[in-house]
């Protein structure tokens, strides 16, 4: 019977680990594939929380190539051919409107091996970059949902959200690369049909995104050359609105039905 994966990337800015995990485990989960980006003792003490190992760490500064062969590696040594791999961000927290194991059932029966997702925005309830209060919902905290990440910053919005391990997933989880020659495939904008209102609730728009924007614009690896230009987009919009406006059609703004118990 086949497993399902999710593997992700833990880095400096960790808070939401707990609840991800959490999250993750209620969705069906059954194995957590944890790489670590920093040399902080805090990762490891949540995950021993959850009896959670670290299956591969480097401590220099972030790269998605680094990252993208580190997740490569592992699925191979760890997973069989026909297990599932869940790809997610720490601040992503996906919703299948199905549940996960009916959307892999579907799967099995139409013979699919990924599923996609839209990446929703979550935002205060006057865009304003609020600090995280742990202790409460963080859906209560960001109610707003809409599509920030391809109006404004320019990018990909369309994320694959799960596949089958011998899927080879590129560059941010957004494209697939060839199983000969690893060379990237097309990326399309459209959804396929058995992905339909899959999305990925993105909580990353609080008060400390300035200072990981920031950072990461000193980061010199050439991969993240164009994640450094949507990030400048994100800081000049910035220093206009002081905030996202939520009153702008564009984004498409709307309060988030609460569904996610996180």
């Amino acid at each position: 019977m086949s497993k399902i994966y999710l593997i992700v990337t833990v880095g400096p800015d960790y808070r939401l680990l707990p609840k991800f995990i959490e999250y993750y485990k209620r969705l069906g989960v059954d194995e957590f594939l944890v790489i670590l980006n920093t040399s902080d003792q805090g990762p490891h003490n949540i995950l021993s929380i959850y009896k959670i190992s670290t299956v591969s760490s480097w401590v220099s500064e972030f790269s998605e190539h680094t990252k993208q062969q580190c997740e490569r590696q592992i699925i191979e040594k760890h997973c069989s051919i026909n297990d599932w791999v869940l790809y997610a961000d720490l601040d992503e927290f996906q919703y299948y409107p199905k549940g996960l194991r009916e959307h892999l059932d579907i799967c099995n029966r139409y013979k699919l091996d990924f599923l996609e997702g839209r990446l929703l925005d979550r935002v205060s309830r006057d865009g304003s970059l609020i600090s995280i209060n742990f202790s409460n919902s963080i859906e209560e905290q960001f109610p707003l949902g809409g599509f920030i990440t391809n109006p404004l910053l320019k990018a990909w919005d369309k994320k694959i959200v799960i596949a089958r391990s011998k899927k080879i997933v590129g560059g941010g989880h957004h494209i697939f690369l060839s199983d000969t020659d690893r060379q990237t495939l097309p990326y399309t904008k459209r959804i396929n049909k058995y992905s339909k209102n899959i999305l990925i609730h993105h909580f990353k728009w609080d008060s400390l995104l300035l200072t990981r924007f920031n950072k990461y614009m000193t980061f010199s690896d050439p991969s993240l050359k164009f994640w450094k230009k949507e990030i400048s987009r994100f800081l000049q919009y910035f220093s206009v609105f002081s905030g996202i406006n939520v009153e702008d059609k564009k984004f498409k703004f709307y309060r988030v039905k609460t569904r996610l118990n996180i």
